[in-house]
């Protein structure tokens, strides 16, 4: 996403690729609330070569900082990544080999952080795959959030998809002037323990 507001800050998911690998509906990565202050994140990687991930988060002095080690995921691969529930301004990356000060370049990201509205918490997050300024990000990947129904309401949690050649406003961020439509690709979910489902297409 392109602000942080107290309604939405981000949430993302995993590369996709224009030569996409067949779809393994078991490869899949979810997102959901552990121990009560962290996101366990399974990590699908379904391109066809190893990406490298790891978590970033951009501070209130908009240093760019780095909140787990990178892991490389070999292609058809999953790996579960920590990530702090109350963080705000996350971005998963599948380009940790490009060091912290490389995750500024437009990229495809999975955007999340906590949210609180009234005495209610729950998760933000959306999709970025700017192409714009340029260079915009990589054209042959993209990305999908899709909720896990856990039977406390998180099936009605919105379902994203991003690919670099066809991504509406409403599915993901391609542009920082979405902005000026009302940010629709960012979404809060509010339910308990939402899980989500990342997966590469």
């Amino acid at each position: 996403m392109y602000t942080l507001t107290a309604a939405a800050i981000t949430a993302g998911v995993l590369a996709l690729t224009a030569t996409a690998m067949p779809l393994n509906t078991t490869e899949s990565s979810s997102i959901a609330s552990r121990d009560g202050d962290t996101f366990r994140i399974h990590v699908w990687n379904n391109c066809p070569w190893t990406k490298q991930f790891a978590i970033y988060g951009v501070d209130s002095s908009f240093n760019m900082i780095q909140y787990t080690d990178p892991v490389n995921i070999k292609t058809g691969h999953k790996k579960i990544i920590n990530a702090p529930y109350y963080g705000v301004g996350l971005r998963l990356s599948g380009h940790a080999e490009w060091g912290t000060d490389g995750q500024w370049v437009n990229q495809a990201l999975f955007e999340f952080g906590y949210s609180k509205y009234l005495e209610v918490e729950g998760t933000s997050y959306d999709v970025s795959i700017m192409m714009t300024p340029a260079p915009g990000s990589e054209p042959d990947i993209g990305l999908g959030a899709y909720p896990i129904d856990n039977g406390r309401g998180s099936a009605s949690c919105r379902s994203f998809t991003c690919f670099p050649w066809y991504c509406p406003p409403d599915q993901g961020w391609t542009n920082p002037d979405q902005i000026n439509i009302g940010s629709p690709a960012d979404t809060v979910c509010y339910e308990e323990g939402v899980p989500l489902k990342m997966q590469c297409m």
